[in-house]
């Protein structure tokens, strides 16, 4: 095996992973099997933030269309799967992958509330019901029936039948749905191959973005580490100096990756969003944020203001330098914000705390100020 590659090239590696790059990105909206394989790639995928809670998972910006239609067709289906995973995350996983993920984000279900009970009793007798009948079936009051039923998705005992973007969907025994989870691989083999994904996707982590992006704790991604590392799928070396762990395969890709540039503007329950999410509210603060803003391989800035159920506005958009005066990015920018927060409903107001002259509609100038 050849010398860890530096970071530079590790980052345009990960950026060619995760489809960031003009090159990588999907450009065929009838190609649903290159949707699914880069799903599985990214999994477990939650919907984008800020829309219907049963929106299907949409890759923005890794597409060049509305993947929506797309996304809807795979999970009708049945080739993606809903499911609640690390700490409690929403998200997405290839149907064919759903035991691998259950094996691993499955809690124990031997101390189910009695809630929880009534709910597994009432379904394995009646089958599959919807909310609205489980609440009047067992009279559970409509807030703790919400937390049953969050109980036993995240115990992978109850699947909601999500194939519609609904509210009242049924709900049924995850394994009479699905019985091939009945034959989910052991725990530590299991978590073993979700790191390994998951660090194959990013080409290059911390210990803080692995746990963060698996939502697992630490002590199973170092116990899973150490066994990785033992058989040559994983090397920890320091780079940029702290210690990163590299996929042995991208490290070896990376040799001789060099950076495509490229403006990605991430919502902020991205797959790679979320594997920064503790460096970044660091950087750019709790709430508030609309967007973040990757460039070349880092995050470099967020879009700023405070959600809604009406209409809402981004409020301003922040920039580091070098990138802040960079007029060709500020457009790729504002254009990549307008797919997230498309117009007439959504205005950009400003940008580096200046009006834009034309907030709803295209990429539009600074208002000039003397």
């Amino acid at each position: 095996m050849s010398a860890t590659p530096d970071l530079e090239r590790l980052l345009a590696e990960r950026a060619r992973r995760q489809r960031l790059t003009p090159s990588t990105r999907l450009d065929d909206p009838d190609d649903h099997e290159a949707l699914l394989e880069t799903i599985r790639r990214l999994a477990p995928v939650a919907p984008r933030t800020f829309v219907f809670p049963g929106t299907p998972p949409q890759l923005a910006p890794r597409v060049g269309f509305d993947d929506l239609p797309a996304a809807e067709e795979l999970r009708r289906r049945g080739a993606i799967v809903k499911g609640r995973f690390g700490r409690g995350l929403i998200g997405y996983v290839a149907t064919e992958d759903l035991p691998l993920y259950a094996a691993v984000y499955r809690r124990p279900s031997d101390r189910l509330s009695p809630e929880a009970r009534a709910v597994v009793e009432l379904i394995a007798v009646e089958g599959p019901l919807p909310r609205s009948e489980i609440m009047a079936l067992t009279e559970i009051p409509g807030r703790r029936l919400s937390r049953a039923l969050i109980e036993l998705q995240r115990c992978f005992v109850l699947t909601e039948l999500q194939y519609e973007t609904e509210w009242d969907n049924a709900w049924t025994l995850l394994e009479s749905e699905y019985p091939e989870v009945a034959g989910a691989p052991p725990r530590e083999r299991a978590l073993d191959e979700v790191i390994a994904r998951l660090l194959d996707c990013l080409a290059i982590a911390t210990l803080e973005q692995l746990r963060d992006g698996s939502g697992l704790p630490l002590r199973d991604l170092r116990s899973s580490l150490g066994r990785l590392g033992a058989g040559g799928r994983a090397i920890e070396s320091p780079i940029g100096g702290e210690a990163m762990w590299t996929g042995a395969a991208a490290a070896e890709r990376a040799g001789t990756a060099t950076q495509e540039p490229y403006v990605a503007v991430l919502q902020p329950s991205d797959p790679l969003v979320r594997a920064h999410r503790s460096e970044l509210k660091r950087r750019f603060g709790r709430s508030g944020v609309l967007a973040y803003v990757q460039i070349d391989g880092r995050f470099a800035g967020a879009a700023l203001g405070r959600w809604g159920i009406a209409p809402f506005d981004v409020q301003d958009v922040l920039i580091e330098p070098p990138h802040d005066a960079q007029q060709a990015t500020r457009e790729q920018i504002i254009v990549g914000l307008r797919v997230l927060y498309p117009p007439p409903r959504h205005h950009i107001l400003r940008y580096l705390d200046q009006p834009l002259d034309d907030p709803g509609g295209g990429a539009g100038g600074l208002e000039q100020r003397g």
